[in-house]
């Protein structure tokens, strides 16, 4: 009878365990946007991560309208810009831009990109906006734009 009752008391503890580690998991996957499923299966961790985005390899970037692959094109517009530094960056920008702060993404691990996306957002300051730039991965960013949680998006930088 006691070997039966410790039984049953493990049995318990041992699927609430492994219920409260499913909970976590989904809780951080569907809250945390620099979650990954696969880091968390392979044990990476941020150390991997700082040292392979600090390689001496230089990131480009360049993106198009076809790569976020929005469900309605006709909110949005291209506009070119002409920043004081004497660059001109592509960016889409939604048709009837909102009186309140504007969203603006960031690829957080891409410098020139973050550099850029600072540009951007100190034009868009000297013409009276508010801007909120939410810095997240590259995947995230380009998923985010596809749902259309943004005001702004830098596209390219144009050719001189």
């Amino acid at each position: 009878m006691k070997n039966k009752l410790i039984r049953r008391f493990l049995m318990i503890l041992s699927a609430l365990l492994i219920a409260m580690g499913f909970s976590i998991f989904l809780n951080r996957a569907s809250f945390d946007p620099n979650f990954s499923v696969i880091d968390a299966i392979s044990s990476a961790t941020k150390r991997s991560h700082k040292s392979s985005s600090n390689s001496n390899t230089a990131a480009t970037w360049g993106y198009s309208a076809e790569n976020i692959a929005l469900p309605d094109m006709t909110a949005y517009c291209e506009e070119t810009i002409a920043v004081e530094n004497g660059s001109s960056y592509v960016v889409l920008k939604k048709e009837n831009l909102p009186k309140n702060t504007l969203v603006m993404l960031s690829d957080k691990d891409n410098d020139d990109y973050r550099q850029a996306v600072q540009q951007v957002t100190a034009y868009y300051r000297a013409l009276g906006y508010r801007i909120e730039i939410r810095e997240c991965s590259e995947t995230m960013m380009l998923s985010l734009a596809h749902a259309e949680h943004f005001d702004l998006f830098l596209l390219r930088e144009e050719a001189e």
